[in-house]
């Protein structure tokens, strides 16, 4: 049977981004005739890992001293695993702390050196170690799989080496986020990162990322490297209706300007760079049209701005609304009259190759796109043929007061282009993920 092993640390039950790209790939593996195990950190969160995780797939939770739990059938007898709490105020506020210092002092000088998910990737790899033999009960046999680890903590990529040269597995690095000279986290002691970063590439058999960008940074560090994209999860998306045909758009208003007109973001802003700070000060001092400025998720620099600025208070045009559980965002994006991605302008590479997930959802919820970033990054690129672009910001200087006004919406058309829209499903993704590791195999 073909046989593929994933390592990684986002995971279900965790909720966040980071376990979309494996989940699916995963499911959609083991749908089409793959067997397909996850190695992965032990998850002390809630949540019921089969709400979302096709059952066949067999789940390898490891921890500092549990010994290596297999899971590969939900019992439901014994029920759901719990339900994350997010009702403890004290516990949220800490833990945004934390993350804020880590961002603003660790990260200036260690950038990923340093990692709060490293400790869980090093008991990972020692019980793995300790129990090696057990290990090999879970894992298909020497020489029959691919094993394809993904990051970050980065330390994944190093366990994963291990691994798959214990067993002669073919190795695939994916990097959801580039790893060296990343402008967002690199620090101080980016050559030692960039070091890692030679070593982790030139042991993979192949390096997978997602934008061409990264692609094309990663090609001088690998002898192999393969584009695979995010993209949207097509179950909570319906192009059937009848409002999803092409000609219903074109020709016909927008939206009725008379009523509320709602803009969206949706994840997380707590990099000061990204906050959409003109935007903010145009919708709030927009007058002759009725705008709403939606913030779900973390966007704790985006209230930091307001707080300083004195925007906060006597104000009924911004709204905060923290996180929201996947399947109710996706639903949100759909009802949202304009959604919203905002990047910082800068020219470095993973600058231009930052690709948000969002984005992929966004066009697939047939909505016009506000993008802020700069004109030449890849995420421009995959917006504007979509039929769906609002406007690109693609600068400090931009003129929001020219598109957010009332003329400019009355007589705004757009005609989404949904054959190129439904190219980026992830499962037309996984589809070439699948094809790789069937070439893979068939050679071995």
């Amino acid at each position: 049977m073909r046989s593929v092993v994933f390592v990684c640390h986002y995971f279900p039950p965790q909720e966040n981004v980071g376990v979309r790209r494996v989940l699916f790939w995963a499911n959609y593996l083991v749908i089409n005739g793959f067997d397909v195990t996850v190695v992965t950190t032990k998850k002390h969160l809630a949540g019921n890992v089969y709400d979302v995780l096709d059952e066949r797939v067999k789940v390898v939770e490891v921890g500092f001293f549990n010994d290596i739990l297999l899971t590969n059938k939900y019992d439901k007898n014994k029920g759901k695993r719990g339900v994350k709490k997010y009702d403890l105020p004290f516990n949220d506020k800490l833990m945004l702390k934390a993350r804020r210092f880590k961002q603003k002092f660790i990260n200036k000088y260690l950038g990923q050196l340093f990692d709060n998910r490293i400790p869980l990737v090093l008991a990972l790899s020692i019980r793995l170690k300790i129990s090696s033999k057990k290990m090999a009960n879970f894992l298909p046999k020497s020489g029959s799989a691919v094993l394809i680890s993904t990051a970050p903590p980065w330390p994944i990529h190093f366990m994963a080496m291990l691994i798959s040269k214990r067993f002669n597995y073919y190795h695939i690095v994916d990097y959801r986020d580039p790893f060296s000279n990343n402008h967002i986290f690199s620090g101080s002691f980016n050559n030692i990162e960039t070091f890692l970063d030679q070593i982790i590439c030139n042991k993979a058999d192949l390096v997978t990322t997602v934008s061409p960008s990264w692609a094309s940074y990663y090609i001088g560090l690998a002898k192999n490297v393969l584009l695979l994209r995010n993209g949207f999860d097509s179950s909570y998306f319906d192009f059937n209706k009848e409002d999803c045909d092409t000609k219903s758009y074109v020709g016909s208003n927008f939206i009725d300007v008379r009523s509320i007109i709602v803009m969206s973001y949706f994840g997380s802003i707590e990099v000061d760079a990204r906050v959409p700070k003109d935007l903010i000060y145009e919708v709030l001092k927009s007058n002759n049209i009725n705008l709403q400025l939606h913030f779900y998720g973390n966007c704790s620099s985006v209230l930091d701005f307001m707080n300083d600025e004195g925007l906060i208070s006597n104000q009924n045009k911004i709204f905060f609304h923290g996180f929201v559980p996947y399947e109710k965002t996706m639903s949100l994006m759909q009802s949202s009259n304009i959604n919203i991605v905002s990047e910082s302008f800068g020219t470095k590479m993973s600058h231009l190759g930052l690709i948000p997930t969002k984005i992929y959802e966004y066009m697939a919820s047939l909505k016009p796109i506000i993008v802020i970033s700069n004109s030449n990054s890849d995420m421009i690129k995959v917006v504007e043929p979509s039929g769906l672009l609002f406007f690109n910001a693609n600068s400090d200087s931009f003129d929001y007061s020219s598109y957010l006004n009332y003329d400019f919406f009355l007589n705004y058309r757009f005609e989404p282009k949904l054959n190129y829209i439904k190219s980026f499903s992830r499962q037309n993704v996984a589809l070439d993920l699948s094809a790789k590791i069937t070439e893979i195999l068939k050679d071995d």
